[in-house]
């Protein structure tokens, strides 16, 4: 029983450390999104040239 105590143990702690991992790289991605989305575009319109 002492084993299968330890053996969930391990799994239980792996899958806290997945969601925080995922949490965070979340957390990194929503605001490159939100900088970039709040940056003025500046690029200026291309336009076709007429023949």
């Amino acid at each position: 029983m002492g084993i299968d105590k330890m053996v969930i143990g391990i799994v239980v702690v792996l899958v806290l450390c997945l969601v925080l991992f995922v949490v965070i790289r979340n957390k990194k991605e929503r605001k490159k999104l939100e900088h970039k989305l709040n940056e003025p575009d500046t690029r200026p319109e291309r336009h076709k040239e007429t023949e």
